[in-house]
């Protein structure tokens, strides 16, 4: 008797995200079996998904994500990821169980990977998440104190300019940015900003959506840490071989929106915070 052969397993819920974001989605819903969840497999999400192209994923620290029983618990990463077309991103009312709200371009390949690491890093063993980590991947870096931006011999001075733009502009959102670092992998340069904040998560998406997303950014990631000294963290990813003036020209392609991904008083247990 011949052997049956093995049949293709289907990953229901990512079709509406287009190649280059479906394809790493895929990779990271078969790398986690039980730990991700669309709105194919749970009712919960899929009566969250709109047809104004948001799309609710759930994944958590370890355990299945299968029964909702209990609702929403503190191993829990809920996402909303909405495909970002002409419209730049808007967010009216911060929704409070939401660890991440992201508007991607899902045609672009480095909003897709980075967004891939995000989440990678966001499930990982780690005690505490960091965009710090995220960027560090395979990565050059340098970090620096100083209130001007340092300026390495592989930065021209046209991205240079737009680093320190993005930096005054970013600026009014911290009380006081005590650490800079920029990274580079040879395919992108991330731009890494760090310090306390006087924001409250109620007010924070629409500054930084104020502030940060504009047309002409490729990538921008922002974390807040509800710590008793609260504390933020902004990155900004743009293509490292673009020339300066297709990166000029070009439209935003991600903005991400994080919040308290792992939590902060049981470190030891190396939970997802709600």
């Amino acid at each position: 008797m011949s052997a049956q052969p093995i049949k293709k397993k289907r990953y229901e819920g990512l079709i509406q995200f287009q190649d280059p974001l479906r394809q790493v989605m895929v990779c990271l819903q078969a790398a986690l079996e039980e730990r991700f969840t669309t709105g194919a497999q749970l009712d919960f999400l899929k009566l969250r998904d709109s047809s104004e192209a948001s799309h609710f994923l759930l994944t958590s620290d370890g355990s299945t994500v299968g029964e909702m029983a209990g609702g929403l618990e503190s191993r829990h990463l809920l996402m909303r990821v909405e495909q970002l077309g002409r419209e730049l991103p808007s967010w009216l009312t911060p929704e409070l169980d939401n660890k991440i709200a992201a508007w991607i371009d899902s045609t672009d390949p480095l909003t897709a990977q980075y967004f891939y690491q995000v989440l990678a890093h966001a499930v990982s063993g780690s005690e505490s998440f960091c965009l710090k980590q995220v960027s560090a991947w395979g990565a050059a870096t340098e970090t620096w104190t100083a209130s001007n931006i340092l300026k390495p011999d592989w930065l021209g001075c046209e991205r240079h300019e737009l680093l320190g733009k993005f930096t005054s502009e970013a600026t009014p959102l911290f009380r006081k940015i005590e650490k800079q670092r920029l990274a580079t992998d040879g395919c992108s340069v991330a731009l890494l900003l760090e310090g306390p904040t006087d924001l409250a998560w109620k007010d924070l998406p629409a500054e930084a959506l104020a502030r940060l997303a504009k047309a002409d950014r490729h990538l921008i990631a922002v974390n807040f840490i509800s710590t008793p000294e609260r504390r933020l963290q902004i990155a900004y990813i743009t293509p490292m071989r673009l020339p300066l003036k297709d990166l000029q020209a070009s439209t935003l392609k991600g903005f991400l929106l994080l919040r308290d991904i792992k939590e902060t008083a049981k470190l030891s247990k190396s939970v997802l915070a709600s």
